[in-house]
């Protein structure tokens, strides 16, 4: 059967494609097509010689093959997609399709065809999502995956076969352990209780999983205390506690503080984290971290970290004798030494003021150590020791970088309402930073009037019409850039924003370069 998607609904992932079909449009405006006589009428188009279009990179066959369902079996009231006015592909994958993305994603260069049209559902709502796990895993045997879902699909048969498709680790999205908690919150119907009884099956079956928290203001903290210690009895991997977004398009608005309200979760957390056995975190990280303080955020069970006694809160001073001043150097080292395939490291770490050492040893790769793994790992969380996401220095640097390139006096460089803060702490602490950028009028801009709505000025913009009317402020003040810099913060290579709009259109009104810069994901521990 050949199936056809609106090209509108690649925008953002792949805008050539309308592109391509705006101009057949055109031309179809002033000639006819016949075939033996009779006129055909042309509805449609398929992209030749995909080898051509595989210019987007990903990190494993999963990746270059999701999202693969663009549905969902819950109605969750802090759900991101619920009633945005943006075009949406709503649909589920077929398997000709993900068997032709496999065939052109390559394991060596991690290049891909360009993402589907769909946004991130429930995959499990696919009738053959596990047909599809198993094909991307023949793809790439040892690859590790990573994937999210509510559980709520999770039958013994399921998991069980999941079991096959190893090493897999889960995004398990439970939220509420309380039946009638998670009804409500979800509205996931009779599958409640499968995905509650989800994280004692992906244990049993040595399924390592992540689980997930959102804490929506209506959950009460004697609510998100009860499914941490409900989901450590499983051993998870780690926990995450979700700070919500809202919307001005959400269904359930509330008349809620979020900032309040998500100081207070990020403290309830942190007061959990000491009687905890697994690692727990807040996401954004930034309202749970000392940021650049290479502290360990939390120790991965059965781990060598784990074995050696370290503890979430203690600080990284040495590993192999090596100095470590920051979160990230801590991760790279860890990194480079476990890609070494080092058996062991030693590290040294500060707590309660005194100097502990300690080595950290991996088992036999054999050994049932769930939920760690030495055969995988994810950046920053090696021989368990467990690393959030931090804002790294680089980010500073590639702004003198483009700084330099230009040679840029006043410049403007948009971030988010809690990212500013850190980016002019750091420049300031840092002699080169400062040095660098003497005499330069850097100007840090946060979008106060967001597209969305609700409270997304924490995030950095997704939208080029928040850039423009910021930057038209600042013009009518006479503050004329000569360098704009955005955070890559949109959903594909193109910077296109969900209308279709692009940040070259900035550069064109405004008349100074824009680029797009790495920058720390406020939310997203993705892979």
């Amino acid at each position: 059967m050949i199936t056809s998607k609106d090209p509108e609904a690649f925008a953002v992932t792949e805008p050539r494609v309308r592109y391509i079909a705006h101009e057949i449009q055109r031309l179809l405006a002033l000639i006819d097509f016949e075939f033996k006589g009779q006129p055909v009428r042309i509805d449609g188009f398929r992209l030749k010689n995909l080898e051509l279009w595989t210019g987007y990179s990903v990190h494993t066959a999963m990746n270059a093959l999701t999202p693969i369902s663009s549905v969902c079996n819950s109605k969750c009231q802090f759900c991101f997609e619920e009633n945005v006015p943006f075009k949406r592909d709503r649909s589920l994958m077929s398997l000709a399709e993900a068997r032709t993305r496999l065939k052109y994603y390559s394991p060596e260069t991690g290049r891909s065809l360009f993402p589907s049209s769909r946004f991130h559902m429930e995959p499990f709502i696919h009738p053959r999502v596990l047909d599809i796990i198993e094909m991307a895993r023949k793809r790439e045997p040892d690859k590790l995956f990573w994937i999210t879902s509510n559980g709520s699909h999770f039958t013994e048969d399921v998991v069980r076969r999941l079991a096959d498709f190893k090493p897999i680790i889960f995004k398990l999205s439970l939220n509420a352990s309380d039946p009638k908690t998670n009804q409500e919150l979800m509205q996931t119907g009779r599958r409640t209780s499968i995905a509650i009884e989800s994280p004692r099956l992906l244990q049993k079956y040595r399924l390592p999983f992540m689980g997930g928290i959102v804490a929506w203001p209506t959950l009460s903290l004697d609510s998100i205390r009860d499914t941490v210690f409900y989901l450590q009895q499983f051993e998870p991997y780690a926990i995450r506690i979700r700070l919500p977004l809202a919307h001005q398009w959400l269904e359930h608005q509330l008349d809620v503080d979020f900032h309040h309200h998500w100081a207070k979760v990020g403290e309830f957390a942190r007061s959990l984290r000491p009687v905890l056995s697994v690692p727990l975190f807040v996401e954004p990280p930034i309202y749970w971290i000392n940021s650049i303080v290479p502290e360990i955020d939390g120790v991965v069970l059965h781990s060598p970290a784990h074995r050696a006694g370290l503890r979430a809160g203690d600080i990284v001073r040495q590993i192999n004798g090596e100095p470590v001043r920051t979160r990230i150097e801590s991760e790279a080292l860890l990194d480079r030494f476990h890609l070494r395939r080092d058996p062991s490291v030693d590290i040294t770490v500060e707590r309660e003021r005194r100097l502990i050492s300690a080595r950290l040893t991996e088992s036999d790769p054999d050994a049932d150590t769930y939920p760690y793994s030495s055969n995988v790992f994810y950046r920053g969380e090696n021989y368990g020791l467990f690393h959030v996401e931090d804002f790294r220095l680089k980010y500073v640097q590639e702004v003198i970088d483009l700084v330099e390139k230009y040679g840029a006096r006043t410049v403007i460089l948009f971030s988010s309402v809690i990212v500013a803060p850190i980016v002019e702490t750091i420049i300031n602490a840092v002699p080169e930073f400062k040095s660098a950028l003497e005499g330069i009028d850097l100007r840090i801009e946060i979008v106060d009037e967001n597209s969305f709505g609700g409270n997304y000025d924490v995030m950095d913009s997704r939208m080029i019409d928040d850039f423009r009317r910021a930057l038209r402020k600042r013009v009518d003040e006479g503050i004329r850039p000569d360098l704009i810099l955005i955070p890559d913060a949109f959903g594909g290579p193109w910077g296109m924003d969900f209308r279709g709009e692009s940040v070259q259109q900035l550069e064109i009104e405004f008349k100074a370069p824009v680029e797009r810069i790495e920058w720390l994901l406020v939310y997203g521990r993705e892979v």
